[in-house]
């Protein structure tokens, strides 16, 4: 999919996804500050970087993240605007682009393979889109909440392990349960399934799990037609998007298994002294 988005299509979804990366990569490194900066520069390029920022909440509840750290993403946005600025744009317009782009789409699902893939028939019917329109974000932000409040309740140990799950399953989870979700807006996490499954062999086939449910979305472009043309775009779709359900179950189950090793207290360190 990095070949046919960029190279064949003529997508920029790597810049950000490149960005997402590094900012997984820098959060292990525990250099939070440059970290931000990376999620500046993605968001400088596409709103999509806020895919993978429910990482934040959960490092906020463990106590490993200052909120004021969210400053900076801000700062390195405005920066890129600068440019512009030279060459004469009026100062609001980066902002009006930002904001316009957001609300571009109506239909609840624009080909992708997301939660409303499985409600594809009922894209055109008004009432319906205008549900989606009015509710959908919250929806998707309250179950997004709900899981970052699960990963802490349970213990989430927050290490190499856990952050690179955790930035994987938030490149699916995200853009599974916003709307007006595009083909192409899982592309960042074909990249960090890759890097998963490098870490994590045995889990190998989510890799090709993940190329299949992207490749069919995209195929109407790219091919002119559907994978499977006697299912039409609605079976096709929902296929996609259960691709999707498997891999964020078995990313959750992943993370789920990585809570943190209990205390030893004292007492206890003695008792074993002794023993």
């Amino acid at each position: 999919t990095v070949f046919i988005n960029s190279a064949v299509w003529g997508q920029s979804d790597a810049f950000f996804a490149g960005m997402g990366v590094w900012f997984i990569y820098f959060l292990i490194k525990d250099k939070t500050l440059l970290a931000m900066v990376f999620i500046g520069l993605g968001l400088s390029v596409k709103l999509h970087m806020f895919f993978i920022l429910p990482i934040i909440g959960i490092l906020f509840l463990k106590r490993r993240f200052n909120l004021l750290y969210l400053l900076v993403p801000f700062v390195i946005v405005f920066l890129t605007f600068i440019p512009g600025y030279i060459f004469g744009a009026p100062f609001l317009m980066p902002f009006k682009q930002i904001i316009g782009v957001a609300g571009t789409y109506s239909a609840p699902n624009m080909n992708s393979g997301s939660l409303y893939a499985f409600f594809q028939n009922l894209n055109n019917l008004g009432k319906w889109r205008d549900a989606v329109k009015l509710f959908g974000v919250p929806f998707a932000f309250t179950i997004l909440i709900v899981f970052t409040y699960v990963f802490y309740e349970k213990k989430v140990a927050i290490n190499e392990d856990s952050l690179l799950a955790l930035g994987t399953l938030f490149s699916f989870l995200t853009p599974f349960l916003l709307p007006h979700m595009h083909e192409r807006y899982f592309f960042m996490g074909d990249i960090f399934i890759l890097i998963y499954v490098i870490r994590n062999p045995k889990r190998f086939y989510l890799l090709f799990v993940s190329q299949l449910a992207s490749l069919m979305t995209y195929a109407n472009f790219i091919l002119g037609g559907w994978f499977f043309p006697s299912i039409g775009p609605s079976g096709n779709l929902m296929i996609a998007a259960s691709l999707n359900v498997f891999i964020i179950a078995n990313l959750t189950y992943d993370i789920l298994k990585i809570v943190e090793k209990p205390e030893i207290t004292t007492l206890e360190t003695s008792e074993i002294q002794q023993i």
